[in-house]
């Protein structure tokens, strides 16, 4: 997240959701394949991921990288979505890629 959309630069915000949703998208889809679910399930997931950022954004510490918080998030997401599905597990670190 750049200090511009931080700050409440509305179009530096959706700037920032727009270009995070396609790599979110794509970890999405790579989590439910390696989980034994369709890839198609993934706009769900991409969804609840960009609101958790919506809601938690107060809690991103700029003096840190933002990827590792995002990814952070997402993987919550996804394997909030597999419980759901009560698919199979997999380890943590197989469902999303750096």
């Amino acid at each position: 997240m750049d200090r511009e959309a931080s700050a409440g630069d509305e179009d530096a915000y959706r700037r920032l959701l727009r270009d995070v949703a396609g790599p979110l998208r794509l970890a999405a889809r790579r989590g439910l394949q390696r989980a034994g679910h369709s890839p198609d399930e993934a706009e769900d997931i991409v969804q609840d991921t960009l609101l958790a950022l919506h809601r938690k954004r107060h809690t991103w510490d700029p003096r840190h990288p933002f990827g590792p918080w995002l990814r952070g998030i997402a993987r919550h997401k996804l394997m909030d979505a597999l419980r759901r599905r009560k698919g199979r597990t997999v380890p943590l670190d197989d469902l999303v890629d750096a």
